[in-house]
Order: structure tokens, then sequence, then C-alpha cells
């Protein structure tokens, strides 16, 4: 068949061909192209690389879910163009994104929460005496709160 016929041939076809999706295992995950390497599970169709995780491949705007390397994903197909392979749905997931994640994690708040009622136990607990217009020193210190003690580091917002 002459390359003429077979494109013909395609261009009468390409409405009727659906749009792909497929079954996959996530084998490598690249959070700066925001992009993941996949091998198709059910299909010969081998190993893809470079399948988005999202519209645009900036991973600093936007929402980006991050599968687990390991996982399942639903890899689908814009147009018929495996360039614009994306993962349209993950059976674990690694990290959320939320416009980049500069401005850090999350707030447990239940740990939060807690870390403050200590706080203000501490504050209602303590007393002074007073002996010639002197206070009484504090015994106990209360410690610093850390940031990876307030932080759900799963979901990152900007």
């Amino acid at each position: 068949m002459s390359e003429k016929i077979r494109m013909i041939i395609e261009e009468l076809i390409q409405d009727k061909i659906p749009i792909q999706t497929d079954l996959a295992i996530v084998t490598a995950v690249d959070l700066d192209n925001a992009t993941c390497d996949v091998k198709y599970k059910f299909e010969e169709k081998g190993e893809t690389f470079k399948v988005r995780l999202k519209v645009d491949q900036d991973p600093n705007t936007g929402f980006m879910i991050v599968p687990k390397v390991g996982s399942l994903v639903f890899v689908s197909i814009v147009n018929n163009d495996p360039a614009w392979a994306f993962v349209s749905y993950v059976s674990e997931v690694s990290n959320i994104f939320l416009n980049g994640k500069q401005f850090g994690g999350l707030i447990k708040i239940d740990q939060l929460v807690s870390r403050l009622n200590d706080i203000e136990d501490k504050i209602n607990d303590h007393s002074h005496t007073v002996v010639s217009q002197k206070a009484k020193a504090i015994d106990s210190k209360i410690s610093k709160t850390k940031k990876e003690d307030l932080e759900n580091d799963i979901v990152s917002h900007g």
C-alpha cells in the first residue's frame, strides 16, 4: 500500500478510533518535569516514558497528584497522540501539590490543637509566689514547636 493511500485511510477513520485508557504500573516519577514512567499491565505496549501528571509540565502551578512508584494508574491519551498521554487516575498517592509546594505542607489540625492545649494548660497552671515583691521563677519550660510536629507533608500548597 502506498504511503498516500495509508494517509488517506487514516484520515478517514481517525474519528472512529476510540481514545484509549490503559492500566499501567508506575516505574518512576520526575517531579521537576511533572511526569512519570509507566509499564502497561495488560497490553504489549511495554514501557512509556514521560507520561504527564498534569496538563502543563510546570510543577509549581495548578493541581498535581503524584502516584507512588509501583502503584496502578490509568493512562489516557488525548486525540490518540502518545505525546499527550497523561495519568487520569491513581491507586496510591505519594504527594498532592496545589500551586506548587513553596508554602509547605498542610497543618495536622489534631496535633496543632493538642499542642496548643498543652501550652494553655501550662499557662493556666502557672502561678507566682510573691515574696518581697519578687516573682517565683518558672520551674519548667515549654519546648519549642517544630514544623514537623504540625505539618502534613503529603499535601503541599502554594
